[in-house]
């Protein structure tokens, strides 16, 4: 085998290799790593432990589905669109968080210092909080609220931490990936081509042959 069939061989295996290996790595990232069902009340206290796979800000959220009027839900999440415009019915997201990892606080806080969240097709996250996970860690997230959330349960409000880094650098970071093999996978096509006609090139002419009588 010529020393341009194998490394073009070598190039091509590589770049599907490698993105095969990312993709499904990728596929096993846990970008929500706490999702649980929640009643708030005053002085209800919310204690989970969960692992983290992936190096990154995370968010800490109160998700609530649009089964109630839409300003109400965003009243109740502290999340209005108008800010002058003055809700008929109060927040009751207000908590204190903190999230630990073994004896050690890694991050705490209050929802009153932070005000973000967002607008999904079925859903809108109030955001409490955020702190930076690393991955191959475990960490206790405790949230203690101070409201009485009964007009939230038709909700069915949820306690949601999620990766909190921005969708286009994933998308980057994939693309950037797929590029680099890419190129590697035409290199070895080109490599592979070049060899096969070069080989043609130097094959024999073959002759035509006859029976006589």
């Amino acid at each position: 085998m010529q020393t341009k069939t194998k490394t073009g061989i070598a190039f091509a295996g590589f770049g599907l290799l490698a993105f095969g290996a990312y993709a499904h790595w990728d596929d096993t990232r846990v970008r929500v790593p706490l999702s649980v069902p929640i009643q708030i009340s005053p002085g209800a206290v919310v204690r989970k432990d969960f692992p983290v796979n992936v190096t990154a800000p995370y968010a800490i959220d109160i998700e609530a589905q649009k089964k109630i009027d839409f300003d109400t839900l965003n009243c109740l999440l502290d999340m209005r669109l108008d800010l002058s415009k003055k809700c008929q019915t109060a927040e009751v997201v207000e908590s204190q968080w903190t999230v630990m990892q073994g004896e050690t606080i890694v991050a705490s806080g209050s929802s009153s210092g932070d005000h973000g969240g967002a607008w999904a097709s079925d859903t809108i996250s109030r955001e409490i909080g955020r702190f930076d996970g690393r991955s191959g860690h475990t960490y206790r997230l405790e949230v203690r609220f101070l409201d009485d959330g009964k007009a939230l349960y038709e909700a069915n409000p949820r306690l949601v931490v999620r990766v909190g880094s921005d969708v286009k650098d994933d998308i980057f970071r994939f693309a950037l990936v797929f590029l680099v093999c890419a190129v590697f996978v035409l290199v070895g096509v080109v490599l592979l081509v070049a060899s096969a006609v070069t080989r043609l090139r130097r094959s024999p002419p073959r002759t035509a042959s006859g029976w006589h009588p």
